[in-house]
C-alpha cells in the first residue's frame, strides 16, 4: 500500500505539474527575501518568470514586469521545465537566487543596464548553488551585462542547444556577434562583473561542470565572454 500510494503521487505530480508562476503568485517573504518560492521534492513544474523591467521600444521606456523583488527558488530537488521560455532577472538591482533542482528547456539569465535612474548601473545578482541544467536553450546560465557580487558553484550544464545569434536586448534584432549555445555566458565588460580575482567587481565561479554530446565539441560550447 505505501508503494502504492508513493507511485500515485509521483504519477498526479507529473501528470498535473504546477506552473513557476503559480508558486511566485502565491509565495510570501522570509528571511529578507520578498518572496521564497519553497518547491516540492521530485515535482515537475513549468513554465518560466520574467521579472524586474523590459524596455518597450515603441514608446522607448522601462516598464515593469514585476514589482522589484528580491527572490528566491528553493529547489529541494524538484524539476522545473522551463518549456523554452527563461527565469530572466531584468534590468534590476534586485537579487535572484536558485539551488537544489533540475532546470529543463530554457535559460537562467540575468540581464543589466546603465541605470534607469542615470546613477552607474542596474545590475541584478544571485547565487546559483547545485542546479543541473538539462537541454538548456540558447544558455545554461547567461549574465548579460550583469555579475558582480553573484556566486555560481557547484553547477553541471548538459547539453546546450544553440538557435543562432543571440537578440538585441531592446529591440529583440539577432546580433551577429552573440552566439548562443553556451553552457556558461558572462560579460565581457568587466564594471558589470568578472572572474578576475581581486577586481572591485569580482564574482565568485567554483566548481561547475559542463557535458555535450557534440561531436567535435568546442571552447565555446562551455564557456563564454559576450
Amino acid at each position: 500500500m505505501r508503494y502504492l500510494l508513493i507511485i500515485t503521487l509521483a504519477f498526479f505530480s507529473f501528470c498535473f505539474p504546477v506552473t513557476l508562476k503559480e508558486v511566485f503568485d502565491s509565495s510570501h517573504p522570509e528571511g529578507g527575501y520578498d518572496k521564497v518560492l519553497r518547491l516540492e521534492k521530485g515535482r515537475l513544474y513549468t513554465g518560466g518568470l520574467m521579472l524586474g523591467f523590459y524596455y518597450n521600444p515603441i514608446i522607448r521606456e522601462y516598464e515593469p514586469l514585476k514589482d522589484n523583488l528580491n527572490i528566491k527558488i528553493e529547489g529541494n530537488g524538484a524539476i522545473i521545465d522551463l518549456e523554452n521560455s527563461q527565469i530572466h532577472m531584468n534590468f534590476s538591482r534586485m537579487k535572484l537566487d536558485i539551488d537544489s533542482c533540475v532546470v529543463m528547456n530554457g535559460t537562467l539569465r540575468y540581464t543589466g543596464n546603465p541605470s534607469l535612474y542615470g546613477e552607474g548601473y542596474d545590475v541584478p545578482y544571485g547565487e546559483v548553488r547545485n542546479v543541473t541544467f538539462y537541454n538548456s536553450i540558447d544558455y545554461g546560465i547567461r549574465m548579460e551585462r550583469s555579475g558582480k557580487a553573484s556566486k555560481v558553484m557547484k553547477n553541471l550544464v548538459v547539453n546546450t542547444r544553440g538557435t543562432g545569434n543571440d537578440f538585441d536586448m531592446y529591440y529583440g534584432i539577432p546580433r551577429n556577434s552573440v552566439r548562443t549555445g553556451t553552457a556558461f555566458s558572462f560579460s565581457y565588460f568587466p564594471w558589470y562583473g568578472t572572474v578576475e580575482v581581486g577586481h572591485e567587481n569580482y564574482f565568485h565561479l567554483a566548481e561547475n561542470w559542463t557535458y555535450t554530446d557534440k561531436i567535435p565539441d568546442e571552447p565555446l560550447d562551455h564557456f563564454s565572454l559576450l
